[in-house]
């Protein structure tokens, strides 16, 4: 994944509001038992770094994992149906040594993990990110480099390992910014022929079916700066034959399915695994640096965190075929997202003068953010705690009882030092009743445009036509009222909740491409020419599926059909809740004493 700023500032994108103000193994099972591995009619365990073999090829079975306590007897065993197989998936490991500085701890402190597990696994999986970027005079092969200490790291394993490639492998540089390679197949090839391995490729254990794939196909590394993934016709083919077989399998790639991105009127996964039904069993992916588990098309599939020198950073898996079981085996230790939940006693003594609070503006931090949706929708969540939403308590109604106050979003990218007013971002009504020290605010609902926020990200123009509304639903927070240590009354612990919906977003977005191109904006697509469609009298957004997949526009340096399909990616309602606190910001003009400007709530006209 795009591990510094791209994924976040889309994210962000999708959420940041801007409306008008208001002022209202061994495969030893952990039992005990010990499982036999039967040889299948083509391999058990293949060799990764060695060509497949046929299935007449005398050496066939010799990388086998055999039963130490069945003697050889010479006699081909028939297979008896699939058995158990343990396997590892890890991801995203972003190893950048060089000659100059190979930083064998890197790989060594990794792989020197996993050797010591006590359940030792068949194989382990890494999906994609094996590298952070590649320099592209790595391109010949014959001049080591990232690749070249990946894999030297990697065959320290006492395991054989497999890996699927994932987008930061199409990088050439990584300062100032990661930059996309020109020529997708031959990072492709480099990949292959520097660490042994087909992309795709397919391998057989215990009458269990495992295969890698490759998410970064059909343009989509070139497109999308490989945010989203995508698989070409041909590898389709390929799985397609594969699973014609019927054996129990399992993929391995990078892009989660729901940061896939189709072709319209190309097959996708989902078709493949449906036409065999039954015998997907599961996918695995990572690119997303977190854990998740979720389900597509029927199928479970699991996303893994980026594989760090911490313990529990993979997954350890165990199939048991004969019962058709997916276990994890270290699930007890996955730090799986959960719905965080704060308890607040109302009968209990609040603050003792809610009134200094008055006059404060305070940050209203949000963390530990958990969403309703999967793939890309957890960016949304991480997004909402990167929003500086700020609080104005403007008096105490000590009758109600009750803060009245307001709620607005201030930018913290001022060269200043000094969080300020971003025009057209929200100013509201936003009271905060309180009965003990319980306090809940909201809900309030708002349709927001995010577009005259993203304008300030960044010295590339919007055009101030341009607009990409969001709903914003039930935005609450609700918590405990405490102090801090100047006897301020803060949001001591809390949750923010919220719901928002794409629809209207998504029909924007498309307006913005239906005006760009039939105002003959887009390069090197003139409406009505060299067989493009014209454009009607009064085009909409309707026609943006006539608009030929060629034609795109940037919004902030981000190509428009892949800010749409990220916003695709997202349920049609995606509802969002995380842990929050307040924090009182020093006001004032000189950032050394400051933190905020005295202006962010000023309703005066022409300011907020």
């Amino acid at each position: 994944m795009l591990r510094r700023f791209v994924p976040l500032m889309v994210a962000l994108a999708l959420m940041l509001p801007a409306v008008a103000c208001d002022d209202d193994g061994g495969a030893s099972d952990p039992g005990g038992a010990t499982d036999v591995v039967q040889p299948t009619d083509v391999s058990d365990v293949t060799d990764p770094g060695q060509t497949l073999p046929d299935a007449d090829s005398p050496d066939v079975a010799g990388d086998a994992v055999e039963d130490p306590g069945v003697a050889d007897t010479g006699v081909d065993v028939p297979p008896v149906g699939p058995g158990t197989v343990r396997f590892l998936h890890a991801s995203d490991m972003h190893y950048y040594g060089t000659p100059e500085n190979w930083r064998p701890a890197t790989m060594s402190n990794r792989v020197n993990r996993l050797n010591a597990l006590p359940n030792t696994p068949e194989f382990v999986v890494v999906t994609g990110d094996l590298v952070d970027f590649l320099p592209l005079q790595y391109n010949d092969t014959s001049l080591e480099g990232p690749l070249h200490g990946f894999k030297n790291g990697m065959d320290a394993l006492d395991v054989p390992w497999y890996a699927s490639i994932g987008n930061h492998e199409h990088y050439d540089s990584h300062e100032p910014v990661l930059t996309m390679t020109e020529d997708g197949p031959a990072r492709v090839a480099v990949w292959e022929e520097v660490l042994g391995r087909t992309s795709p490729q397919q391998w057989d254990v215990n009458g269990v079916r495992f295969v890698t794939l490759n998410s970064v196909e059909d343009g989509a590394w070139a497109e999308n700066a490989g945010l989203m993934g995508r698989f070409s016709e041909g590898q389709l083919d390929q799985l397609d034959a594969w699973l014609t077989d019927g054996l129990p399998t399992f993929l391995f790639f990078h892009h989660p399915p729901n940061t896939l991105s189709d072709l319209p009127g190309h097959r996708s996964l989902c078709d493949l695994i449906q036409a065999h039904p039954g015998v997907v069993k599961g996918l695995f992916t990572g690119h997303l640096h977190g854990f998740w588990k979720g389900e597509y098309c029927g199928v479970p599939y699991f996303v893994v965190v980026n594989f760090q020198d911490a313990p529990d950073t993979w997954f350890e898996m165990r199939y048991e075929g004969d019962t058709d079981t997916l276990i994890i085996e270290n699930e007890a230790r996955i730090p799986f997202p959960e719905v965080p939940v704060v308890e607040c006693d109302p009968e209990a003594e609040g603050p003792d003068t809610p009134e200094v609070a008055v006059g404060t503006f305070q940050a209203l931090r949000i963390e530990r953010t958990v969403t309703s949706g999967d793939g890309l929708a957890q960016y949304v969540g991480e997004a909402l705690g990167e929003i500086p939403f700020v609080l104005s308590f403007d008096a105490w109604n000590g009758e109600a009882p009750r803060w009245d106050g307001r709620l607005t979003i201030a930018s913290r990218w001022e060269t200043s030092g000094l969080w300020t007013y971003v025009e057209g971002s929200p100013c509201m009504s936003f009271n905060l009743p309180l009965e003990g020290p319980c306090m809940a605010a909201g809900p309030v609902m708002l349709q927001i445009d995010i577009l005259p926020f993203l304008s300030g990200l960044s010295e590339d123009p919007i055009d101030p036509a341009w607009r990409a509304r969001l709903d914003v639903q039930d935005f609450r927070v609700e918590g405990r009222m405490g102090v801090d240590g100047d006897g301020v009354p803060i949001l001591e612990e809390g949750l923010v909740e919220a719901t928002l919906g794409k629809a209207v977003t998504e029909m924007d977005l498309r307006g913005v491409m239906v005006v760009e191109y039939c105002a003959g904006r887009m390069d090197g697509c003139p409406p009505g020419e060299s067989g493009l469609p014209a454009c009607p009298d009064t085009p909409d957004h309707t026609f943006f599926e006539s608009i030929p997949l060629e034609c795109d526009i940037l919004i902030q340096g981000i190509g428009g059909r892949m800010v749409l399909d990220m916003v695709g990616s997202l349920p049609e309602s995606l509802s969002i809740v995380g842990t929050a606190r307040t924090q009182v910001l020093r006001v004032g003009t000189d950032p050394a004493t400051a933190d905020v400007v005295p202006e962010l709530f000023d309703t005066t006209e022409g300011a907020n």
